[in-house]
């Protein structure tokens, strides 16, 4: 942040990345100082850290399976939408951008949904089907 105050007509320069706000008043009185900031980006800097999506890893093991994908309120339960590579050791693997927040998915193992064991705990989605949670931040 930069910031020049002159007392007879008072001038603000203040930098904030790349916006910058810059105005010149009249004072009124000798020692008045008067900041003028650049407006903050809508919702906040915190809240666009949060938007921020965050590379998770998942892995099935699931080696006789055919086809195996990670379906949840993240894709809108769509098994087309990320499909997993199978590995060499018969388990399946794939890495996903998510949001902050707090989901639920599953596997999606040769078109049976199934919960991951090593989820971080288990819940029911619309349906009533018994999905795994997952928490990103």
């Amino acid at each position: 942040m930069i910031g020049l105050a002159l007392c007879s007509r008072l001038v603000f320069l203040a930098r904030f990345g790349d916006s910058a706000a810059c105005r010149a008043i009249q004072p009124t009185s000798e020692y008045q100082v008067i900041m003028s900031f650049a407006p903050r980006p809508a919702g906040g800097i915190r809240s666009q850290a949060i938007k921020a999506a965050i590379p998770v890893s998942f892995i099935c093991i699931a080696p006789a399976a055919t086809r195996v994908s990670v379906v949840g309120d993240f894709n809108a339960w769509n098994p087309d939408a990320h499909p997993m590579e199978k590995a060499f050791d018969g388990s399946w693997k794939g890495s996903i951008a998510i949001r902050h927040g707090h989901h639920q998915y599953a596997f999606l193992v040769d078109g049976v949904l199934t919960v991951d064991p090593r989820g971080q705990g288990v819940s029911r989605n619309a349906q009533g089907q018994r999905v795994s949670l997952l928490a990103v931040s």
